[in-house]
């Protein structure tokens, strides 16, 4: 009898690193042979029965969050994908891994907030059987601030990010004619410090800046009045792009800018990579694990020095074009199959299965 395996995907619509995530595990779990297993999505109504008939699916409820024993299916092994699940199989026979992105709201969040996330958060490591980090920096994280049993199982598995590089390309409406450009891409939330950028751009009239992510809450339009009222030209905050809009622009930027201070991983950074364009970040959290030596990383996020290192290293690294080759080798050392396989043998191990050479 094949072993049921319930994947936690309630963030599938989400304009995210999340909801990436999420989306390659449904692409790519709905499509898997194993004689042995059997793959289930906890979806939203929605997204019912929507990547065929090879995995199953069970049906998100809010009652299941207060009345947990109500999942009447049984489940061999449960994963939730990221910290903050919402429901999870109670039945003793179940094996839980969680997977830890951040605990990015022990800085975003005011005092009581911040402890009552990191109690749930807490909660849910002794509820799980394994856990799994992102990163590094997110798995020192969760040692710094949660109490983890000594015998418990922790693992470190690189997020997997999938190489666009060949895929559509649409040019966006937005692109000015005859312009360089550079990109900032992701979700537009304080944490990830576009204003800075802001105050760089001031100092590059020759480039244009891209801002392209999801803009709601109070945080984009600050931004959006600061580009008003400060007459900044070269800076437009797109919201958010298609797939084929974010390759094109990946394929025809000058650089990647990454000044956040809260990341987990940092997904747009390997992104660019595949691409084989200059990536900036900042030195916080995450970021310089990730980055490695392939990324340039502002020692200090004060505008005019930003800017002036942009200047000096874009045309650096096009001029050595072993430095993109090997960016790009880099890159692909994230790819989704090294990834999936890492937690198709981490399954099989927590449910006694043999190991066998799986196929993607």
């Amino acid at each position: 009898m094949k072993k049921e395996i319930l994947i936690d995907l309630m963030d599938l619509d989400e304009h995210s690193g999340f909801g990436e995530i999420e989306r390659m595990y449904a692409n790519i779990f709905s499509k898997i042979d194993i004689p042995d297993m059997h793959f289930n999505f906890l979806v939203r109504d929605k997204q019912m029965n929507t990547y065929g008939e090879k995995v199953g699916y069970l049906k998100h409820r809010s009652i299941y969050k207060v009345f947990p024993f109500l999942i009447s299916r049984h489940f061999d092994l449960w994963h939730s994908v990221h910290q903050l699940y919402r429901e999870c199989p109670r039945n003793k026979s179940t094996k839980r891994i969680l997977t830890i992105h951040d605990l990015n709201f022990l800085y975003e969040k005011n005092e009581k907030k911040a402890k009552k996330y990191l109690n749930a958060v807490c909660k849910k490591i002794n509820n799980a059987h394994h856990l799994v980090a992102i990163s590094n920096f997110a798995k020192c994280e969760v040692l710094k601030n949660c109490k983890v049993e000594e015998n418990k199982p922790f693992d470190v598995i690189l997020n997997g990010v999938r190489d666009t590089s060949n895929d559509n390309r649409t040019k966006p409406s937005f692109i000015k004619p005859n312009r360089k450009f550079l990109c900032a891409v992701g979700a537009v939330r304080e944490k990830k410090n576009i204003h800075v950028l802001l105050d760089m751009m001031k100092h590059l009239p020759e480039y244009e800046l891209y801002v392209c992510g999801s803009t709601t809450g109070e945080y984009p339009q600050k931004l959006k009045d600061r580009v008003k009222n400060e007459k900044i030209d070269n800076v437009t905050i797109t919201g958010i792009i298609t797939d084929e809009e974010k390759n094109w622009l990946y394929a025809n930027m000058e650089a990647l800018m990454f000044p956040s201070r809260l990341e987990g991983f940092g997904l747009p950074i390997i992104e660019a990579m595949h691409f084989k364009k200059a990536v900036f970040s900042s030195p916080f959290s995450s970021l310089p694990e990730i980055c490695s030596t392939h990324a340039y990383v502002w020692k200090e996020l004060e505008p005019e020095y930003m800017a002036t290192l942009v200047r000096e290293k874009v045309s650096e690294f096009y001029a050595d074009s072993s430095r993109a080759e090997t960016e790009k080798e880099y890159a692909n050392s994230y790819s989704y199959e090294r990834h999936i396989k890492a937690y198709i043998a981490l399954y099989r191990k927590m449910l006694g299965l043999p190991e066998m050479e799986i196929n993607l």
